[in-house]
C-alpha cells in the first residue's frame, strides 16, 4: 500500500473515530515523508539551469524522486 493509500485509510478512520497511537504515530511518519520528497522537489526545481538538455536530466531525476 503506498503512502496516499495509508494517508486515506488513516483520514477516513480519523473522521470516524480518534486515532488510535500507533495511527497518529503512522500519519506523522507519512507527513514526514512527504515533507522531505516536497523538499527534494524544491531543491530539485531551483537547480533547473538554462539550457535543454540539463533541464530534462533535473527532471528525470524529479520524476524518479516522485515516484
Amino acid at each position: 500500500m503506498g503512502v496516499e493509500e495509508r494517508f486515506e485509510g488513516l483520514r477516513r478512520s480519523a473522521a470516524c473515530a480518534p486515532l488510535s497511537r500507533e495511527g497518529v504515530t503512522e500519519l506523522l511518519g507519512i507527513t514526514a515523508t512527504l515533507l522531505e520528497e516536497r523538499k527534494r522537489i524544491r531543491r530539485l526545481l531551483r537547480q533547473l539551469p538554462e539550457n535543454f538538455a540539463e533541464v530534462r536530466k533535473v527532471l528525470n531525476e524529479l520524476a524518479r524522486t516522485v515516484r
